[in-house]
């Protein structure tokens, strides 16, 4: 649990406001619990099963090596990926009328994606384990940027105007993107 305080504050605030909230935290720290998805760290060392486009596959490794099965699979991950989210950025950026300078694959683990001022857009490579709407969603919001550097009702009402239940996808991400991992 994290406390932001001002730097000015009492050093035994923290301690005061734990214990004058203790009741409110243990609620809300059991709602989060049951909202989110447990994550199950992989091992790469038996059956186990990834995601791809939102949906499980299941991969069986056959020797004992983890950290190079975790590396391949990463790699085989960004390749699908760049293909995915080029013809996506294709399609969406013909519908909304926008141009793209490029795109480039981020290994951010929580930020999904981002826009330059000049138009390059960067995407990380483990939104292709996500569903494909999710997708659909990141790129639509990051193609919004190109007319929009913010996150304005300007931008939100053209975000919606392609994705109408968009609130739907970012609740997702928030909810699910813990698992769009390969930790």
């Amino acid at each position: 649990m994290i406390f932001r305080i001002p730097h000015f504050s009492p050093p035994n605030l923290p301690q005061e406001l734990f214990e004058r909230n203790q009741e409110w935290i243990t609620k809300q720290l059991a709602k989060i619990s049951a909202n989110y998805p447990k994550y199950k760290p992989h091992t790469f060392t038996r059956d186990e099963e990834f995601l791809m486009l939102g949906k499980p596959i299941k991969l069986t490794f056959t020797d004992g090596n983890p950290e190079f099965h975790k590396n391949k699979l990463a790699k085989w991950y960004k390749s699908q990926a760049m293909v995915h989210f080029t013809k996506g950025i294709a399609q969406r950026s013909i519908v909304m009328g926008l141009t793209i300078k490029g795109l480039k694959l981020s290994n951010a683990r929580m930020k999904w994606g981002s826009c330059s001022r000049d138009g390059n857009i960067r995407l990380t490579w483990r939104l292709i384990m996500a569903p494909p709407e999710i997708i659909d969603y990141v790129i639509v919001h990051e193609l919004a940027h190109i007319t929009h550097h913010n996150h304005s009702q300007d931008f939100w009402s053209l975000v919606e105007s392609f994705i109408p239940d968009y609130k739907v996808h970012r609740k997702w991400l928030k909810y699910n993107g813990h698992l769009l991992s390969l930790e």
